[in-house]
């Protein structure tokens, strides 16, 4: 999911990722808030791993007020780590410091403050679609409906995939590390 956040007056899509104990800024969003002249702070850690096991290393970090919705403002530390190509990812410190709570049932997120943001308009639910869409929709549903397992959408065992890692491990499950155990000390 992906929470439209502003910084500076700028709009960033960040990615909610309950797996990334800190909050990061890759090298797209690096380059836009560079710009802005932002001062780039030291950090007191050299690397981090990412979600693939791949050690990557932080240039420094930066403290921007960020905004979410249209009058929650908080100060908000981000990592900056250029090799990443994702523009913004907003972290459990983020989540905490943002009171929030995402709703994947309704592709939304609440706060302590704000009652209730969107997302995003990339999810598109059965009632956005445009009638012959969900006539489309509907159709396939029923068509494939003996393979489903149950009424309406669900799981099957009749398909399985593989997804290419190329040279990396596959990562079958994660366990929740410590909040800072990913960073190895400068």
């Amino acid at each position: 999911m992906y929470l439209p956040v502003s910084m500076f007056g700028r709009l960033y899509y960040g990615l909610l990722d309950y797996w990334a104990g800190v909050s990061v800024i890759g090298g797209e969003g690096w380059a836009r808030l560079s710009r802005l002249r932002v001062p780039l702070l030291s950090s007191d850690y050299t690397t981090v791993k990412v979600a693939n096991g791949q050690l990557c290393q932080i240039s420094g970090t930066v403290q921007v007020p960020v905004t979410v919705g249209d009058e929650f403002v908080r100060l908000a530390r981000f990592c900056i780590v250029p090799s990443l190509t994702s523009e913004l990812i907003l972290g459990i410190d983020f989540w905490k410091l943002m009171n929030i709570v995402p709703d994947v049932t309704t592709i939304t997120c609440s706060t302590a403050l704000v009652d209730s943001i969107e997302i995003s308009d990339l999810v598109v639910g059965h009632d956005s679609l445009t009638s012959t869409d969900r006539a489309r929709l509907d159709s396939l549903v029923n068509k494939y409906k003996a393979t489903l397992g149950r009424p309406g959408l669900g799981c099957t065992h009749l398909v399985k995939h593989r997804i290419d890692t190329v040279d990396a491990e596959p990562v079958r499950s994660r366990i929740l590390q410590n909040f800072w155990t990913s960073f190895i000390r400068v």
